[in-house]
């Protein structure tokens, strides 16, 4: 007998696999914007330059993710943007040790997402979500 937990993961690896051009080329680079943006709102000299590259951050998040977060799970929206304010306050009081690890916050959800989506599209045999 054929374990269907196995073929759904085969697939869902056939789909990874045949997916990754695309994501890359496309949201891959935005995932990246999303995380260089923040960790150079870790290293900058001024407050002020801390700022900037955390909105720029949110504002890639907010214009290339959270729809699919909404969409897929409301509460890994809520996650993040949670982070973005964690992070803001952690730049405004110079403690770059916590902006980092709300920075991994903010990355590791949005992986989540990538991976929600890619499940669902999946389960609803949509190869273009």
């Amino acid at each position: 007998m054929i374990n269907q937990g196995a073929v759904i993961f085969g697939l869902a690896m056939i789909l990874a696999i045949s997916v990754t051009p695309a994501f890359a080329a496309g949201l891959g680079d935005e995932w990246s914007s999303v995380k260089s943006s923040l960790s150079s709102g870790e290293k900058a000299e001024s407050t002020s330059d801390a700022m900037t590259h955390l909105r720029e951050a949110r504002s890639t998040y907010e214009n290339n993710f959270q729809a699919a977060a909404l969409e897929v799970d409301p509460e890994s929206d809520m996650i993040i943007e949670a982070a973005f304010d964690d992070i803001e306050n952690n730049l405004t009081k110079g403690d770059t040790g916590m902006a980092s690890l709300n920075r991994q916050i903010v990355d590791k959800t949005i992986y989540k997402i990538a991976y929600m989506k890619m499940e669902l599209a999946v389960e609803q045999n949509n190869a273009k979500d």
